[in-house]
């Protein structure tokens, strides 16, 4: 269902998380918000709203029946949403046009189908508890997600429409280094960004390095200073502070330990996307987070499975 509000000649383009580094074109035309009528549903839909207002973006609520309710149940889905979308359309009248979608199935996947078919910018979803040993074992929807499109994924948290300022990069490896700092910059309402990379010096590294772990610290800390001085250069039309912590520990550890000394807004991690084998015998960094984490957390697989 379609609810389509004019949209104004100039915009308010603060915030927002896609933008061209050279031009500074607005790339953030389309958001999606999955909902379950949850608090959280409702702390992510507050974010969407902001996102999608600052941006003079289009706005998709989805709901996905993935019990198969009755017809009553349905009908009463459908007028949440219906409800939701008039709201946001007549207090938020920046927002270009809002849309609803509501189907049954596996909530992961429809939720991946309906953002590519529309081409959506940024995907968001409510987190929820997982205290129960059933919710534990099975992976989430933006787990899932993750392995299903390569569209930024934005996990929220907390209810706020005040933009992220306070970045923090999690560089899960060298790899990924200048995907996640991408990611990072794209939010273009950030002051202040610290780039992480937590490592455990392998074999083969203390072999080259004579043993010398201090000699391995220095040049992946040299490494990611270049990098993070590489990436930034291409959004010099942002002003922000940064700066580049290489630490010898667990990366999860490292990772506590900086939102406790940096206490930032939002992580930001790019991942490999995992199959679903290798996911159940090692996990990953972005699962812990997704998982276990207090923050806002925006995710993007840089090679979708």
């Amino acid at each position: 269902m379609d609810y389509q509000r004019a949209s104004p000649a100039e915009g308010l383009i603060v915030g927002r998380i896609l933008r061209s580094a050279t031009t500074g074109n607005q790339f953030m035309h389309r958001i999606l918000v999955a909902s379950d009528f949850s608090s959280g549903a409702a702390a992510a839909l507050q974010r969407a709203r902001s996102l999608a207002s600052l941006n003079c973006a289009e706005l998709d609520l989805v709901h996905i029946d993935a019990r198969r309710d009755g017809e009553t149940d349905r009908v009463r889905a459908a007028n949440n949403l219906k409800a939701m979308a008039e709201g946001e359309g007549s207090s938020f009248p920046c927002i270009a046009r809002v849309r609803t979608h509501l189907t049954t199935g596996e909530p992961a996947r429809c939720i991946a189908e309906i953002a590519e078919a529309h081409d959506v910018d940024l995907i968001l979803l409510g987190a929820h508890n997982r205290d129960g040993w059933k919710e534990k074992l099975f992976p989430t929807v933006a787990e899932q997600l993750l392995r299903l499109t390569h569209r930024p994924l934005l996990v929220v948290r907390r209810f706020s429409e005040t933009p992220y300022h306070r970045l923090l990069a999690a560089v899960a490896d060298d790899a990924l280094a200048e995907a996640t700092l991408d990611l990072a910059l794209s939010v273009t309402s950030v002051r202040e960004l610290v780039a992480v990379r937590a490592f455990v010096p392998s074999l083969r590294d203390r072999l080259l390095a004579g043993g010398d772990v201090g000699r391995i610290w220095r040049d992946k800390q040299d490494l990611l200073e270049s990098t993070l001085q590489e990436v930034a250069a291409q959004y010099s039309h942002l002003t922000f502070s940064m700066n580049a912590i290489v630490v010898d520990g667990d990366t999860i550890e490292v990772l506590r330990q900086a939102e406790r000394d940096f206490s930032p807004d939002l992580t930001v991690l790019a991942t490999h996307a995992r199959r679903r084998l290798t996911k159940a015998l090692a996990g990953g960094i972005a699962d812990t987070l997704i998982e276990e984490g207090d923050l806002d957390l925006l995710l993007q697989a840089s090679i979708p499975d």
